[in-house]
Order: C-alpha cells, then structure tokens, then sequence
C-alpha cells in the first residue's frame, strides 16, 4: 500500500512539474513573441498622439508646421493626422486620406472619439487651438470601449485567479490521467510477457521434471546415472519454484493478487512446515522452538502467502547455508509474531548480514562475495509488506545467520 501511494504521490509530482512546465514554455514563448512584436514595431499600432501633438507648432506668418520627428513619426505608423477647430473645420492636415471628411459636427467627434472616423482606428488629444486627430490604417488596432459595472468587475478580478487556478488543476489532472493511463499499459505488457514466459515454460519444464524422475526412480540406472537424474530433477524443481516466485511478486508488486485474510495459527502452521521439510528430505536434522506465549496467538494473513513466505525463507538457508541442519523458532514480541529461521553460516560477515537485511543482492557476487538469492527473498519481502510486516536478519552468534519474519498479531 505504501508503495503504491509513494507511486502515486510520484506520478502526482512529476504531473505538477509537467504542467508548470508546460505553463511556463507557453507564457516564455508568449512573452517572446511579444516581444519580436515590439522589435517589430508592431506592438504598439497607434501614433504617440502627444508626441506627435508637440512636434506641432504655428506662427504667425506661415501657420501650422509639424516638425521632422512629427513627421517621422507618421511615416513609420503608416498614419495621418488631421486638427480640427471648435467649428468643426479642418485647420491643419498630413497625409489625409481622401475619404475623410472636412467638416465635422459635435455628434460626429463624440463617435469617432470613443470609436472610428470611417474605418480608421484614431486617437485624439485636445489643444488649446483644437482636437488633434491621428489615424491609423483600417486593420492595424482593435478599439472599442466598455462599460462594467464595479460589482461584475470584482468578480472578475476574483474569478480570474480562481479560473486559472481550475485551469492548472485540469492540467494536472489530464497529465495524471496519462501517466497513469501509461502506467497501467506497461504494467499489463509487463503482466502478460511474464505470463505468457512462464506458459512456455511450464509444459517443457513438466516433461523435463517427469523424465528425470522416471530415471531417478528406474531400478536399473544405478550409480553417476541416478545421481545426475536427481541433480536435474532437483534443478528443474528450482526453476519451477523460480517461475512461481517470479509471477506471485510480480503480481504483489503491482497489486494483482487479492488477499485471503484470515484468522491463522501460526505455532500449528510452523510444525507443519517443520514436519512437511523432514518428511521431504531437504533437511537432515530439524529443530522448532516455539515460545509458551506464541501457542495460542493469532494472525490475521493469508495462509497460503504465509506459508509460502516461509517455505522460501526455509529453502534458502538449505540451499546458500553450510549444513544441512535448521533450527526454526516462533516468539512474541509486543504484538509482533516473529518466526525465525537459522542456520550455520561460517565467516559470516556484518557487512554481509547489512546486505542481506537491506535488499536482495545483485545478480553475480557481491564485493562482499555474498552469492545472489534470486527472488526468493525478494518474494518473502513482498509477503510481508502486504501483512504490513517486515523481513530482518540477524546473528545470534558467531557463524549462525537467522531471518526474523515479522507479521503483526491480532
């Protein structure tokens, strides 16, 4: 479970972070094109009106002049500009289009004030000898004006920060939707290749398992011959068990195999295991220590998860430990069922032991020459995390390694 939520807070961050990510590309590039806009000269579509007003000048010999950079500024907007007096007449103008009026009412500088003389966007500035008018070309500026209320207008300047607020929050959550529609996707691939391996080598494995035990069973194959058919018998019981491990993690690992809690005795379930290891032959000699106070305890887990936690932890200290002897141990401690496997371990390192009790070994020898433990450990990891127990090892004494399977208690 904690897994899968540090999983999920995981596709969460990197949602978050991908869609910042993404916002923050969209206003850089928004805010450069602005930009190569203004470089442009295209950012600002209308004739400084004020500046153009002041390189407006008269006298009284040669009347109204406007000055180089007036000029200037008209050439480089592409605009003209008309001054028209108090009676509505056109006094001074520059570059005038021939549709525009020479005379003009009250009503008519009211309209084009707020909006177009014709289909001219204009700006204008009032003289003391007249209203200055600047024109654009049709198409250059958007103008139009509005009237809000101051009511409607606070919703907006509060709505707005809730809108993109919501807007981030839907991108978030559409990214989320991908990652996880993605993760899903190669969780399945990943389910069914397995799934589908473990098919194939099944059926041959079968075939290989049931030959090599007709031989080791043969009266007439004596000697090297028996030997080696039990040596195969043995290595293709291993890979079947392999195989079994691999999917059953898998499928923990990724939440697919349902748990069938249930009340479990823990003390009958560990002399069954101890019982069913001498009758098999794996071990020699078998010794189980029970505590007085774990006899009656019980478990709430998944017995056939359990049982299988424990059969892996059991072959593994018969196949890397010394001897063939094994001691296996159930105590109490708090509320904690503690099942415990031990065997000889010669020259038992602690940086060994930190090894075993971290997480599984990598494939080949460690630096440390601790052999590999393939997925069985790792499979009775998975087993306790989903009871929300843990897996430790330990060293009771010197050459002795023990693996403690925690398992909380009702």
């Amino acid at each position: 479970m904690i897994k899968h939520l540090l999983r999920g807070m995981g596709i969460f961050s990197g949602a978050v972070i991908l869609s910042l990510g993404l916002l923050m590309v969209a206003f850089l590039s928004l805010a450069g094109y602005a930009g190569y806009l203004a470089r442009q000269g295209m950012g600002d579509a209308a004739v400084p009106i004020r500046l153009l007003s002041q390189g407006l000048t008269t006298d009284e010999t040669s009347g109204y002049a406007l000055s180089p950079e007036g000029q200037d500024l008209l050439l480089e907007y592409a605009a003209w500009a008309i001054l028209i007096n108090d009676e509505g007449e056109i006094i001074w103008s520059q570059n005038k289009p021939g549709d525009i009026p020479s005379h003009y009412t009250l009503s008519d500088v009211a309209s084009f004030t707020h909006w177009y003389l014709g289909d001219y966007p204009v700006t204008v500035w009032n003289r003391g000898d007249g209203l200055l008018v600047a024109g654009s070309p049709p198409g250059m500026q958007w103008k139009y004006n509005f009237t809000i209320s101051i009511a409607i207008m606070d919703l907006l300047i509060r709505g707005i920060p809730i809108f993109f607020f919501t807007l981030l929050i839907a991108v978030i959550l559409l990214v989320i939707l991908i990652l996880h529609y993605g993760q899903k996707k190669r969780d399945r691939a990943r389910s069914e290749w397995i799934d589908g391996i473990s098919h194939d080598i099944r059926t041959p494995l079968a075939i290989i398992m049931g030959n090599a035990e007709s031989l080791f069973l043969n009266p007439r194959l004596q000697g090297s011959a028996a030997q080696e058919a039990n040596a195969i018998l043995t290595a293709s019981q291993n890979l079947r068990d392999l195989v079994s491990d691999l999917n059953l993690t898998m499928r923990l690992d990724y939440a697919m195999e349902p748990l069938g809690l249930e009340s479990v005795a823990p003390a009958p379930l560990l002399r069954a295991l101890g019982a069913e290891v001498l009758n098999s032959g794996l071990a020699s000699s078998l010794e189980i220590n029970i505590a007085n106070e774990a006899e009656k305890r019980i478990l709430r887990a998944d017995p056939s998860l359990l049982r299988r936690a424990l059969l892996n932890l059991i072959q593994n200290a018969l196949r890397h430990g010394a001897e063939n002897t094994l001691t296996l141990g159930l105590t109490i401690h708090s509320r904690q069922v503690i099942f415990t496997v031990t065997n000889a371990w010669p020259d038992l390192t602690p940086s060994q032991l930190a090894q075993l009790g971290t997480a599984p070994p990598a494939q080949g020898k460690s630096t440390d020459g601790l052999a590999p433990h393939g997925t069985g450990l790792t499979l009775v990891r998975r087993i306790a995390a989903v009871h929300k127990g843990r897996l430790v090892f330990t060293s009771p004494e010197a050459g002795r390694l023990q693996a403690e399977l925690w398992i909380p208690s009702l």
